[in-house]
């Protein structure tokens, strides 16, 4: 079988995010499908009501509306509508915004061709707590990759993380230099053109 040469999208140049005391602020971004996992996600947190957080869920209703609707009705029915908001087809500036106030980056995933996501808050020295789906890009001292399907450890994972503000401290230490090491998109374009021309 012939080799397959194989070039992965770059990295945009992002300033870093600078870690604020109060309410953890988790942020997922992922269109809004069964796939992306939102639901566990959601199960998982509803676990952690005795810590001080909040999420923002935002990505593309578009694409299945019927799970848009079931992950809206799912917050208020798992208690959270206090502290999660789902914000469908957010435009640049707003996620912009959400992305300069995170402190804590979750994708759930139950399969991830390139976690563009991840790639972004690694970049923008964000600790991450994923699935297995998509954490091909996540070092140990980056955040937590925990198994698919397993909303009990994934509840631990989370806790661990937005109850210790000093290891999220360390952990956005470690996404920052694992960010700063993922290729541009100039050294990608480049890859791709020898591969065109080889």
């Amino acid at each position: 079988m012939a080799a397959v040469d194989v070039v992965v999208p770059g990295a945009h140049d992002l300033p870093r995010n600078v870690a604020a005391d109060g309410t953890c602020r988790i942020l997922s971004v992922g269109v809004l499908t069964p796939r992306k996992g939102h639901d566990a996600l959601l199960r998982a947190l509803a676990r952690l009501r005795d810590l001080d957080w909040s999420l923002t869920i935002a990505g593309s209703a578009g694409r299945d509306p019927g799970h848009a609707a079931y992950l809206a009705a799912l917050v208020p029915e798992l208690g959270l509508a206090d502290r999660v908001r789902l914000l469908a087809d957010p435009n640049d500036a707003a996620l912009d915004a959400l992305w300069r106030e995170a402190q804590l980056f979750a994708l759930t995933t139950r399969w991830e061709g390139y976690a563009a996501g991840v790639a972004e808050a690694l970049r923008r020295g964000i600790p991450v707590v994923v699935t297995e789906g998509g954490g091909a890009l996540v070092p140990m001292s980056a955040g937590a990759v925990c198994a698919l399907e397993d909303e009990p450890t994934l509840s631990k994972c989370l806790r661990r993380v937005v109850f210790d503000a000093a290891l999220r401290a360390e952990m956005a230490e470690g996404a920052w230099r694992a960010g700063q090491g993922l290729p541009s998109w100039q050294d990608q374009a480049a890859a791709m053109d020898r591969v065109l021309r080889s």
